[in-house]
């Protein structure tokens, strides 16, 4: 029981991450307003989760937004039970959101109109490799019957809302900070308890335990399957969306380069235009510079000439004044 639980636990944090991994994944692959599209379905049965949790442990509610640009979120006083009824408020969508895509797919199963074939293994026993490729065996079947031997196009409906829903699984960094305390606790109440069945209590059959732990399980399995979904139809959409990201960063460093090529241009222009404004500026300097120069060496000539004029007036009067005496 013991290395039953301590795997069942390993492959909840491994599910924690993968959805946390599918989410950052879809985000990056979407344009913000198609991601939130896309997202909705998840986000909204997150948050319907968080609200009947608080409804069961007796959290009096203050506001629930459903959906919004930043999300979903309910805001709520403390729950009864202290730290664990903040945990079942935190780690609900881990039962609510599996319920909702157990029940999806026994519609789209069970009901013909869809024409859907969802019968697969869920089966979490053995090592990480098996599982791993035994996860990847059931998407390739689920795949290749309702996709390539009969298509159905309801089929990419049910992936579309159980990507969603599978992106919304892993508690939120807020829900995680108000239940880390329960979740350690829980966790070692758990761990211990298996382990107190294994050494103790050997051989006495736990119904309740067992039912737990195949719930658990069967959550889990769905989880990894649709992550594993989730994650082999968004890649396509996140190379595709990198692809033009990249593209987009490089047309605009070519804007830029053109827009700075052109101010460079302009600036040199500025430039060149000034040099040739300080240009004009010294000729006409130096012209003035020579029209004063001129201005002067005239004036300085035809002061000599006046004096010249006035001395040689000045010799005529005298000499004729000596003829008159």
């Amino acid at each position: 029981m013991f290395a039953e639980t301590l795997n069942l636990l390993f492959w909840f944090a491994a599910l924690v991450l993968l959805s946390y991994l599918l989410d950052r994944m879809w985000s990056h692959s979407l344009w913000p307003w198609l991601y939130t599209i896309f997202a909705s379905p998840g986000i909204i049965i997150h948050e319907i989760s968080h609200y009947l949790a608080c409804k069961i442990t007796f959290a009096e509610v203050f506001h629930v937004t459903l959906i919004s640009k930043k999300g979903g979120f309910v805001a709520h006083g403390p729950p009864k039970g202290g730290v664990f009824g903040q945990v079942v408020i935190s780690m609900s969508p881990f039962l609510g959101i599996p319920l909702v895509l157990i029940a999806l797919a026994l519609l789209f199963d069970k009901v013909s109109f869809f024409n859907c074939d969802l019968t697969w293994s869920n089966d979490l026993s053995g090592n990480i490799g098996e599982i791993i490729l035994g996860t990847l065996g059931s998407a390739y079947e689920l795949i290749k019957v309702n996709l390539f031997e009969g298509f159905s196009p309801w089929f990419l409906l049910y992936l579309y809302i159980a990507a969603s829903l599978t992106m919304a699984l892993a508690p939120s960094r807020q829900d995680f900070i108000n239940a880390w305390v329960g979740l350690v606790a829980l966790a070692g109440i758990i761990l211990g308890w298996s382990l107190v069945l294994d050494l103790l209590l050997e051989g006495w059959s736990a119904p309740v335990a067992s039912f737990m732990s195949d719930l658990f399980g069967w959550i889990i399995a769905v989880g990894l399957l649709m992550c594993l979904f989730g994650l082999l139809f968004g890649t396509p959409f996140l190379l595709l969306k990198t692809l033009i990201d990249r593209e987009k960063i490089r047309r605009m460093a070519r804007v830029k380069q053109r827009k700075m090529d052109k101010e460079a241009e302009k600036g040199m222009k500025k430039e060149k235009k000034k040099e040739q404004a300080r240009e004009r500026s010294e000729e006409k300097k130096q012209e003035k510079r020579k029209h004063d120069e001129e201005r002067k060496r005239i004036e300085k000539e035809l002061k000599v000439e006046r004096e010249l004029e006035k001395q040689r007036r000045v010799r005529e009067f005298l000499d004729e004044k000596e003829r008159e005496a």
